[in-house]
C-alpha cells in the first residue's frame, strides 16, 4: 500500500500535482523527439520552395513513387525489429543480457535485408518494368534499394536504443547530423548539378552511406556481437506479424500513388503528393509524441490508477494533434500559394484537410495500438491494417478513376477512420483504458467549426489569406473554453503557469 497524501482527483500517484509532473517530463520529451524527427524526415517539405522551381510535377510523381517502393522496402527488410527491440529492452534486468540482445537484433537485421537486396538487385530490371512504367529500377529504384538497407541496419535500430535508454539529446544530435548532411547532398545534385528527381535519390544514396559506418560502430559498441536462438525466435514471434500490419499500413499510407499514377497524369500524383506532404506534418508530431509515451506507458501501465492518469495524458495528446491537424487545414492554401514556385502546385491544398484527417485518426490509433503492443498482443494487428487497406484500395479503384486525386485524399480519411475504431476495441479489450469521451467530441468540433468559419472567409490566398486566416486559427483556446473543456485542476494548474510567466506574485 502507498503512503503519502489522500488522492482525491481518482488520477492516482498523488494526484494532480504528481500528474502534472509527469505530464512535464513526457512533453519535455515529446518535443525533444518531435524536434529530432522533424529534422530526420521533413526534408521534403523543407526544400518545397527548391524543389517547386527545380523540379517539375512529373518530377516530383516519381518522387513520390520511390518513396512507396522505399516504404515497403523497409517492411521486408525487417523494421519491425525496431518495436520489438524497443518493447523487449525492458524485459532485460542487466546490461549484459542487453548487449547481447542488441548483437542478436542487428545480425538478424542484415541477415534479411541483406539477402533481400541482392536479390532485388538482380530480378529489380524485370519487375519494375511490370509494375513501374514511368520509373525504371536503373538508376531511380536502385538507389532506393540500397539507401533503404544502409538506412535500416543502421539509423533504424540506433534510434530505437536511445528511445528506450532516455537520451533524447543523442536522438536529436544523431538526427541533426543526418539533416545536415542529407539536404546538403540533395541541394548540390538537384541545384548545382541540376539532376532533378535522379539528384534527390542520389543525394539521400550517398548521404545515408557517409553516416552509415559511424553509426554502425557507435550501435556495436553498446552492443555484443553474439548470436542467441531464444532472443532470435522471441523477437521474431513479435516481429513478424507486424510484417502484414505494417504492409497493410503502407497500403494505408501510400499506395494511393501507385494507384493513381494508373488512372490520372504524372503531374497530378506531383500534385496530390505535395498536399499530402503537407498534412503529413500532423502523422510525424503524432508519431514522434509515440517515442516518448511508449516507454512511458510500458513503465507505467501496471502501476495502481495507471489507466485513469494515462487516460488523461491522451486526451492532452490528441489536443494538440486536433490543434496542429486545424492549423495545417486552416492554412494550407496560403502557405502553399507562398512556397510553391509553381502555380500549377498550388491546387495541392485542396487534399490537405482530408488528409489531415485520416491523419488524425491515425493518432488516436497509436494510442489503441500501443495497449497491444505492451501486453504482446500483436499477433491481432493485421487482421485491422489488412481490412483497412482493403478498404482503400477498393475505394480507389472505384472513384479514383471517376474523381482524380481527390478521391484518394478522401479515402485516406475513410480508411484511417475505420482502422482506429477497430483497434479501439481490440485495445480496449487488452487493456481497459477510461477514456474521456465528452472532452475528446469537444475539441474536434471546436476544430471544425474553426475549419469551416476560416474557409468562409471571403479572402485570396496570400499574405492577406494567411494573416486573417491566423487570427481565426488563434482563437481555438477561446472557443474551446466556452465548451467548458477544461476542467478545475487544469484551470487552477494554467493560472498558476501564467502567474509565472508574467511575473505576477
Amino acid at each position: 500500500m502507498r503512503c503519502g497524501k489522500r488522492d482525491t482527483t481518482g488520477l492516482g500517484f498523488g494526484g494532480v500535482g504528481a500528474m502534472f509532473a509527469g505530464l512535464k517530463r513526457l512533453a519535455s520529451q515529446s518535443l525533444v523527439y518531435t524536434a529530432g524527427d522533424t529534422l530526420n524526415r521533413a526534408i521534403a517539405f523543407l526544400l518545397i520552395p527548391l524543389y517547386t522551381a527545380y523540379l517539375t510535377p512529373a518530377d516530383y510523381g516519381i518522387l513520390a513513387i520511390t518513396s512507396t517502393i522505399a516504404s515497403v522496402l523497409s517492411i521486408l527488410y525487417l523494421q519491425s525489429l525496431e518495436s520489438a527491440l524497443a518493447r523487449f529492452h525492458y524485459d532485460f534486468s542487466d546490461d549484459k543480457s542487453r548487449r547481447e540482445y542488441y548483437g542478436t537484433i542487428w545480425i538478424l537485421m542484415v541477415g534479411f535485408a541483406l539477402p533481400v537486396s541482392l536479390l532485388l538487385e538482380w530480378s529489380g530490371t524485370s519487375l519494375a518494368s511490370l509494375v513501374f512504367e514511368d520509373v525504371p529500377y536503373i538508376p531511380y529504384i536502385r538507389l532506393v534499394v540500397w539507401t533503404t538497407f544502409v538506412t535500416n541496419c543502421s539509423f533504424l535500430l540506433i534510434r530505437a536504443v536511445l528511445r528506450v535508454q532516455e537520451r533524447p539529446a543523442a536522438f536529436v544530435t544523431l538526427n541533426i547530423l543526418s539533416f545536415l548532411v542529407n539536404t546538403g547532398l540533395i541541394i548540390y545534385f538537384v541545384v548545382a548539378k541540376e539532376q532533378g528527381a535522379l539528384g534527390n535519390l542520389r543525394g539521400r544514396f550517398w548521404g545515408s552511406f557517409m553516416l552509415a559506418l559511424p553509426v554502425i560502430i557507435i550501435y556495436l559498441k553498446g552492443a555484443t556481437l553474439r548470436w542467441s536462438w531464444p532472443q532470435a525466435r522471441a523477437s521474431l514471434r513479435f516481429a513478424l506479424p507486424l510484417v502484414p500490419h505494417l504492409l497493410s499500413l503502407w497500403i494505408l499510407n501510400l499506395s494511393d500513388r501507385v494507384v493513381l499514377q494508373e488512372f490520372v497524369a504524372l503531374d497530378d500524383v506531383g500534385i496530390y503528393n505535395l498536399g499530402y506532404q503537407f498534412a503529413a506534418i500532423l502523422q510525424l508530431v503524432a508519431f514522434s509524441a509515440m517515442n516518448a509515451w511508449s516507454p512511458f506507458f510500458y513503465k507505467t501501465a501496471d502501476e495502481p490508477g495507471a489507466s485513469t492518469i494515462l487516460s488523461r495524458f491522451s486526451t492532452y495528446y490528441w489536443l494538440v494533434v486536433v490543434m496542429l491537424g486545424t492549423g495545417l487545414a486552416v492554412l494550407a492554401r496560403d502557405v502553399l500559394v507562398l512556397m510553391a514556385s509553381r502555380p500549377a502546385y498550388h491546387l495541392a491544398y485542396r487534399v490537405v484537410p482530408w488528409v489531415a484527417l485520416g491523419f488524425l485518426m491515425r493518432a488516436f490509433y497509436f494510442v489503441f495500438v500501443t495497449t497491444l503492443y505492451h501486453t504482446k498482443q500483436t499477433k491481432t494487428l493485421p487482421l485491422v491494417t489488412v481490412a483497412a487497406g482493403v478498404t482503400n484500395v477498393g475505394l480507389n479503384l472505384i472513384f479514383v478513376p471517376k474523381y482524380g486525386y481527390m478521391a484518394a485524399a478522401v479515402n485516406t480519411f475513410i480508411a484511417y477512420g475505420l482502422q482506429a475504431t477497430v483497434m479501439y476495441f481490440l485495445a480496449q479489450r487488452a487493456y481497459r483504458m477510461p477514456y474521456e469521451y465528452a472532452r475528446v467530441l469537444r475539441m474536434i468540433a471546436v476544430g471544425i467549426a474553426t475549419f469551416a468559419l476560416a474557409s468562409a472567409i471571403p479572402v485570396g490566398a496570400g499574405w492577406t489569406g494567411l494573416a486573417v486566416r491566423l487570427g481565426i486559427l488563434l482563437t481555438y483556446p477561446f472557443w474551446l473554453t466556452l465548451t467548458r473543456f477544461w476542467t478545475q485542476d487544469e484551470v487552477k494548474a494554467l493560472r498558476r503557469i501564467a502567474h509565472q510567466v508574467s511575473g505576477y506574485r
